[in-house]
């Protein structure tokens, strides 16, 4: 699997990742549970992979096939919060369209 977006961010995921139905994983830039607000990860990526935060997109695929991929913007159809994380909507699929996603209104972590 490799994580990476349109410009020059790219990562391969090197460790086998079991992902059962209705389960995740979390993926973070370090391994600090302290940095990360109190959340473990499952797997570090490092400084591969930089998400903006104004616009840009993640893409997941497999051998050269596109599993999935987010393309957000800066506020112009998706959430742009202050000082808040957005959250995917829970009835949607789609979590390409800025009106899947809201600002997220609950604490995670510390």
């Amino acid at each position: 699997m490799v994580i990476s977006d349109d410009g020059s961010d790219s990562h391969v995921i090197a460790d086998d990742l079991l992902i059962n139905p209705g389960q995740y994983v979390v993926l973070a830039r370090n391994g600090d549970a302290g940095s990360n607000g109190g959340v473990t990860a499952d797997y570090v990526y490092g400084n591969d992979i930089e998400l903006a935060n104004t616009s840009d997109e993640l893409i997941l695929s497999c051998q050269g096939t596109e599993i999935d991929r987010v393309e957000y913007d800066d506020g112009a159809t998706f959430p742009d919060p202050t000082g808040a994380s957005m959250q995917l909507g829970e009835l949607t699929d789609d979590n390409n369209a800025g009106a899947s996603w809201c600002e997220a209104t609950e604490a995670f972590g510390d």
